[in-house]
């Protein structure tokens, strides 16, 4: 049975749609699994999270409306995972794109450095609030902050 069940996990979240959030009922599978548990959930969950965020997930000053859902949705499995796992899918998977947008806006001869800042600001302070208290996200906020001083 519990084989069974470990096939039917992978199975569905090879396909589970993140922005829905954490598979309704997969919590009380725990108790069923016992020890297999965390390293299924690690060696399931996390790979087929972060290659969802890198297909669909994108970092848009413009229109960042369009992906927050897909955003949100991961961010909500960090009742199941905890804030320090979903800090780790975010370094991994999230901030190299935000990166890559910062610089390549910064870039521009036309920036308005007042919109960067704001965007900045939004990102630590609402949508990463929550998260912000992680040590290893607040790192890399601060590394965009860094970014944004050099200019």
């Amino acid at each position: 049975l519990v084989a069974d069940v470990k096939r039917k996990f992978r199975q569905l979240i090879d396909v589970w749609e993140f922005e829905r959030g954490t598979v309704p009922g997969l919590k009380q599978w725990e108790d069923v699994l016992g020890s297999q548990w965390r390293p299924l959930i690690m060696s399931h969950v996390l790979p087929s999270m972060g290659r969802y965020l890198r297909a669909n997930f994108r970092v848009d000053p413009a229109d960042q409306e369009l992906y927050l859902p897909i955003l949100t949705g991961v961010m909500r499995w960090n009742r199941m995972l905890g804030d320090a796992i979903i800090a780790e899918v975010l370094v991994q998977d999230v901030f190299p794109m935000w990166y890559d947008k910062l610089q390549e806006w910064l870039a521009l001869g036309e920036a308005d450095l007042q919109e960067v800042a704001e965007w900045y600001s939004w990102w630590r302070g609402v949508l990463l609030k929550d998260m912000v208290n992680v040590k290893t996200v607040r790192v890399e906020l601060d590394k965009g902050m860094q970014i944004m001083n050099i200019v």
